[in-house]
């Protein structure tokens, strides 16, 4: 009888004999290592910093820059940003624009890492999981579906069908991103002067998902929200929550979600919100979070010579204030906007938005 590798068997032989905590999501949140403050009188040094958190055994990695402009010893904002799919921290570090921003406007900006996870989904839209396209090894968020029936993390048999390297980095627990997300921000405030009051949330993509899951189970963080393509995975919160100030954006190139329109772009004009297929993904839910009306007004903008159809929901149904603009950005893929794979700088578009807003 052939004799699988040495490596292949024992990895086999571990998930088999722990598959529950392995490769079963685990949805209850877990203790984080936070490491202690610093021993020094805290203060904000210019730089980038590698930064870690040990979660339920597994190593968390986020890179905090802090602007260069930013005061040494007065509280400062703060903006997470969280990378799409496939992402890395000090990846979106040196592409988002994000640091430069930092820079610029004084403030400290933080680029975690997701975790590397083996999970299936249906790629070729054929009401299964089971093919090789379905197979994916990446960078994911915890966002609200990993490890569901349509999305769920690898079977024992399907390691063997990874790579040595493919199985190191995703042969670990199931991990609540919520609770590295809480960890991080305890750190951040234990060794940076921070303004707890002015902490934001940026994210592209999976990122942006991860972003709308914590617009609703972290109202009470963030003074206000910016993703950019995504959606929503979770349900909305209880009528009692803080609702949060947000703006969305998509590109109307897309191909996640115009690719089976004329060309592949979707057009920019007033009534280009009411089509059901832009309701359902890009707006029912936000509204629905933010206990919104479906009512929004609508201008038209040119930013770098793109147009840019800005709509615009601020009417509250319980008397609340918190806006909801949606973005639709003219010939833009999916891609976060940083003036190199776009004209438009998105970091510098968001953050007036962002800095608008505190806690109350």
């Amino acid at each position: 009888m052939r004799r699988l590798p040495v490596f292949t068997a024992l990895m086999l032989s571990g998930i088999v004999g722990c598959a529950d905590s392995v490769t079963a999501p685990q949805r209850q949140p877990t203790l984080a290592v936070v490491p202690a403050p610093a021993a020094s009188p805290v203060v904000n040094v210019p730089g980038t910093t590698r930064r870690t958190l040990t979660i339920d055994g597994e190593t968390r990695e986020f890179f905090v820059h802090v602007g260069r402009t930013a005061t040494a010893n007065e509280p400062v904002p703060v903006v997470f940003f969280l990378h799409g799919s496939g992402g890395t921290g000090l990846e979106y570090r040196n592409i988002s624009r994000w640091r430069e921003k930092a820079d610029t406007m004084g403030f400290i900006a933080v680029f975690p890492s997701a975790l590397t996870y083996c999970f299936r989904s249906d790629e070729n839209n054929d009401g299964d999981t089971e093919d090789l396209v379905d197979l994916h090894v990446t960078t994911q968020w915890t966002q609200g579906v990993l490890g569901d029936s349509l999305h769920p993390v690898c079977a024992p048999k399907d390691y063997l069908l990874l790579t040595d390297a493919q199985r190191r980095r995703s042969l670990h627990r199931f991990q609540d991103d919520t609770v590295f997300v809480d960890a991080m921000l305890a750190d951040v405030k234990a060794n940076y002067l921070v303004d707890t009051k002015r902490v934001y949330l940026a994210g592209f993509s999976n990122g942006a998902e991860m972003s709308s899951r914590l617009l609703v189970e972290r109202s009470h963080v963030f003074a206000a929200i910016a993703i950019h393509a995504g959606s929503m995975r979770v349900a909305p919160a209880p009528l009692g929550a803080r609702r949060v100030p947000l703006l969305r954006s998509v590109g109307n190139r897309d191909d996640r979600s115009f690719s089976t329109l004329p060309n592949g772009t979707m057009p920019i004009f007033p009534g280009a919100v009411n089509f059901a297929f832009m309701q359902d993904r890009f707006l029912v839910p936000y509204l629905q979070q933010g206990l919104l009306a479906n009512t929004p007004d609508y201008g038209l903008m040119i930013w770098n010579g793109r147009k840019v159809g800005r709509w615009v929901y601020d009417d509250g149904l319980v008397g609340n204030t918190n806006p909801f603009v949606f973005l639709l950005v003219e010939r833009n893929t999916h891609s976060y906007p940083n003036g190199v794979n776009h004209v438009i700088t998105m970091a510098d578009r968001v953050w007036p938005f962002l800095a608008a807003y505190r806690l109350p």
